[in-house]
């Protein structure tokens, strides 16, 4: 009885194993799919756009711009 008990036990953690790295697999491929996304043209355009937006508002000896002599 006692060997049975433990037989069960090996199986039921052997596929919760099994369950949790199916998991981690697909959210690795997503991690990939959102870093990929992170470095397209269309999601770049917006913080260069944000950034131009910033720099026009500074003046221009606030943006390290020498204003010496």
């Amino acid at each position: 009885m006692p060997l049975l008990i433990i037989v069960v036990a090996i199986i039921a953690l052997a596929i919760l194993l099994i369950i949790r790295r199916t998991k981690r697999s697909d959210d690795a491929v997503s991690d990939f799919r959102r870093q990929i996304n992170a470095l397209s043209s269309d999601a770049r355009k917006n913080v260069t756009d944000r950034v131009r937006q910033i720099s026009d508002e500074v003046p221009a000896d606030e943006q390290g711009e020498p204003n010496g002599p």
